[in-house]
């Protein structure tokens, strides 16, 4: 695990080809960091991503790089890359986007399973925070179970229609996560 003080903490997300969703999901969480109060602890969070078969060097998703502009987010320069030991190694927390992709890193690297949740399961787990809680230490205690409904469907070359429910639904888990939504109600 990578030094951490609760300012600051490395979360990476994880989809397939790291072009549709975790990218955005990259992209949206820095946008809502920049904004949240500086004495919130997810203002200082870093945020980048990965794909466990990715299409490296590929630009983000057209569709979904439309839906993160739409939210405020730059998807400029943005370019794929593959999932790696280290770069899985470095984070101080994972955030998968389906369960398939948390047992890929789980079946790779066993020892990161306290630190890797999926996204749905970390905004569920999310919705019971004490408002004075350190999220990102709150979740790494997390150990409820994965459910089908915590994935995000992925969105690629299913049209405009699957960008924007996927978008939206890591938009609100994002926003429980990080306790940029006061009602933390997860997607």
């Amino acid at each position: 695990m990578s030094p951490m003080s609760p300012a600051i903490a490395h979360v990476l997300f994880v989809c397939t080809g790291n072009i549709c969703r975790s990218p955005f999901a990259e992209r949206l969480a820095s946008h809502i960091a920049a904004g949240l109060p500086a004495g919130q602890p997810a203002h200082g969070w870093r945020f980048s991503s990965a794909g466990i078969g990715a299409l490296v060097g590929e630009p983000m998703d057209a569709a979904m790089a439309a839906e993160l502009a739409a939210r405020g987010g730059d998807p400029s320069g943005f370019t794929a890359r593959q999932l790696t030991a280290r770069l899985a190694r470095d984070a101080d927390l994972i955030l998968a986007l389906e369960p398939a992709h948390r047992e890929w890193v789980l079946d790779e690297w066993p020892g990161l399973v306290r630190r890797t949740l999926v996204l749905g399961q970390a905004a569920r787990a999310a919705v019971d925070l004490d408002d004075d809680a350190d999220p990102l230490r709150a979740l790494l205690a997390h150990r409820g179970a994965v459910q089908a409904s915590d994935g995000i469907r992925d969105p690629y070359r299913r049209g405009p229609a699957a960008a924007q429910e996927a978008a939206a639904r890591i938009e609100r888990a994002l926003r429980a996560v990080m306790g940029a939504d006061p009602g933390r109600t997860p997607g």
